[in-house]
């Protein structure tokens, strides 16, 4: 399994070696991912048109993702080999200081217990699995500041999630989402 082709805050595109998987980032405030094997006639479009084949492809999923509802495939983000793609994939993403090409984006600056909600679900109520990954970003509002964050997993009935996190100052934190959600 590995990561083809991504659009930040739009979808991503797998390759099992038989199959192409798009997973497509839907909802407004309540975020989900739908996942499904693509099928000839788009892999036909992705192979002439490229990413904006998938962009339309996203849109429309979007828009009535019940339509693919038959397609979809269960706790696909869950599986060991899209992880591993998935960490393969942000991995090999530069991390600059400045927050650009990271392959993550700011998702907010909040005081501790404040809640701040990832997937439908406020992250203070939950565990977090620390993965041992880190990524480097400057302070939102002191650039030139570097932090580490550490990367986290939230395991919900319905996925995992992945984010970042960590104290900018005392009790005052910062949250990053990778660019695919």
């Amino acid at each position: 399994m590995q990561v083809l082709a991504s659009s930040s805050y739009s979808w991503t595109l797998f390759d099992d070696g038989t199959r192409h998987l798009l997973s497509v980032v839907c909802g407004s405030s309540a975020l989900f991912t739908l996942e499904f094997q693509l099928s000839p006639v788009e892999v036909q479009g992705y192979g002439e048109r490229g990413d904006i084949a998938l962009d339309e492809l996203a849109s429309s999923v979007r828009l009535q993702p019940e339509r693919y509802n038959q397609r979809r495939i269960l706790d696909f983000t869950q599986l060991p080999e899209v992880k591993a793609a998935m960490a393969g994939w942000q991995s090999s993403q530069p991390i600059v200081a400045d927050g650009q090409n990271t392959g993550w984006h700011l998702l907010k600056v909040a005081a501790q217990g404040e809640p701040v909600v990832i997937g439908g679900r406020n992250v203070w109520t939950l565990a977090w699995q620390e993965t041992e990954q880190q990524i480097s970003v400057e302070h939102p509002d002191y650039p030139g500041q570097i932090h580490s964050l550490d990367v986290y997993e939230l395991q919900t009935e319905e996925q995992t999630l992945m984010f970042a996190a960590g104290e900018l100052s005392n009790n005052v934190w910062c949250f990053y989402l990778p660019d695919v959600y």
